[in-house]
């Protein structure tokens, strides 16, 4: 049982420790905002984002494209 303990001690004391790469990480200076993207493929996106949005609307709805064919296999 006393056995048990300690590594139940060692387990939790481990858990509280950062992940070894982010130790050797916070050595190499600023590495931007916590997440998944560094500062300049966070900026990169945004940017491609901003210019999605710019883009103009698709004119009229893609079954008004399809209505000559519809016809075509309601006459037959």
């Amino acid at each position: 049982m006393a056995n048990t303990h300690e590594l139940l001690a060692a387990k939790q004391e481990r858990d509280h420790q950062p992940p070894a790469w982010q130790q050797f990480e916070a050595n190499h200076g600023h590495g931007g905002a916590p997440g998944a993207m560094s500062d300049s493929a966070a900026e990169k996106a945004k940017e491609l984002h901003n210019a999605e949005i710019r883009l103009e609307g698709n004119q009229g709805h893609i079954s008004s494209q399809d209505r000559r064919n519809q016809g075509k296999r309601d006459a037959r």
